[in-house]
């Protein structure tokens, strides 16, 4: 009895806490270019060019980071090739004329300069070859555990390319190009064996060849229903996805951000970001998908 009443007497001082405020001022370099964006021989370039900012300091919405003035030159295998045309909300593609072919095994690089953010530069990327993708399928297989509605099943391999270093993008998107949600199937409990190899990036589920992707049947559910009566055909229709490789870079950029094991309790060090922008921040890479549109009934 008297070491219930001891435990009890303890227990105040045990859910007090203390609270010490630090102030953090981390080195900044002043405010760069950022490039993020990709290069695709069938769906051409698409760059959004932005400033970084004193992650220290007053917040700012990310459409003030907008960089509108930038001159954008694209040159190809060391060579300058065209300028690309602002296309609004800090996006950058190709002009209309002249017509541009963007080739696969040939190299790339962007160089932007602007007034007040000065100049950066892109290592050079090299456009991969489009995948050969066989036996696709898509089939309804109605309710999925973990989903809460009605699913479709796509399956699919991959014969080449097969280098040990080449990498694949799977994406699932609307019309209008929202990227949605797609899981393995079945969902295997506990760690993937492509965890190890796999990543995401800017929608797309990304992994390497270093465990062994060609040569093998996967299969992904996405959603094509939810509730009784709703169906995704009338918003979403057509469903497309998008099977592709991509440049080891994208792969790297994911890897560096989801790399955060012991972040939450803060005693690991800061993960660095990939970056491949000389004189700035951000990602460019090559991408080369096939698209598959799927008519939901």
């Amino acid at each position: 009895m008297i070491r219930r009443y001891i435990h009890l007497l303890l227990l105040p001082f045990l859910l007090v806490s203390c609270t010490k405020y630090i102030e953090f001022s981390p080195p900044y370099e002043g405010d760069k270019i950022v490039i993020n964006g990709y290069l695709s021989p069938n769906e051409g370039v698409r760059i959004k060019i932005t400033h970084s900012i004193n992650p220290v300091g007053k917040y700012l919405r990310s459409d003030s980071l907008i960089v509108k003035d930038a001159v954008a030159a694209l040159y190809e295998n060391g060579v300058k090739l065209i300028d690309l045309e602002y296309t609004g909300k800090g996006f950058y593609g190709l002009p209309d004329t002249p017509a541009v072919e963007l080739l696969a095994g040939h190299k790339y690089k962007l160089i932007v300069q602007t007034e007040q953010y000065g100049k950066a530069e892109s290592e050079e990327i090299t456009l991969p070859a489009k995948p050969e993708i066989n036996n696709f399928n898509f089939e309804e297989i109605g309710y999925v555990y973990g989903s809460g509605s009605e699913n479709g099943l796509f399956s699919f391999s991959i014969s080449k390319p097969n280098e040990k270093e080449a990498c694949f993008s799977i994406q699932v998107v609307t019309k209008d190009n929202r990227s949605l949600f797609f899981m393995h199937y079945p969902l295997i409990q506990g760690r993937n064996y492509f965890e190890s190899c796999g990543t995401g990036a800017g929608g797309m589920s990304i992994y390497s060849n270093e465990c062994g992707f060609t040569n093998q049947v996967h299969q992904y559910s996405v959603e094509t229903k939810y509730f009784e009566n709703w169906n995704i055909s009338h918003y979403y229709n057509p469903l497309i996805i998008r099977i592709g490789t991509v440049s080891r870079d994208v792969y790297d950029y994911g890897k560096s951000y989801t790399q955060l094991d012991g972040m939450e309790f803060g005693f690991a060090e800061p993960p660095i970001q990939k970056s491949n922008i000389k004189g700035g921040y951000g990602l460019l890479y090559g991408s080369n998908t096939i698209s598959f549109p799927i008519e939901l009934p």
